[in-house]
């Protein structure tokens, strides 16, 4: 699956923005919101596209590669297979 064009920047551009307010100690966006049908958070998602980018920069800024959803999905378990993106977000649970 092909990330749309601006996916990548637009979460690089809120998780920049999180740091910067972070340090300034205000409120910052929460990256563990779910929303959808599924109730998947920004992670869930970008490991069910396989955006292995994303992912990544999500992890650094915070997100919660433990939280499941109500069908008690991790975000690992959305990963379609992508054997790569599976060992990335187990690594990242072992940290």
């Amino acid at each position: 699956m092909a990330v749309r064009k601006g996916q990548e920047k637009g979460v690089k551009a809120i998780t920049k923005l999180n740091k910067i307010l972070a340090e300034k100690n205000l409120e910052t966006f929460n990256l563990n919101a779910q929303g959808g049908f599924n109730q998947w958070t920004a992670l869930h998602l970008a490991a069910h596209g396989n955006h292995l980018e994303i992912v990544r920069e999500l992890l650094t800024c915070g997100a919660d590669v433990f939280m499941r959803n109500p069908h008690n999905q991790l975000p690992k378990h959305c990963a379609k297979g992508n054997y790569v993106l599976t060992k990335f977000l187990k690594k990242a649970e072992q940290n």
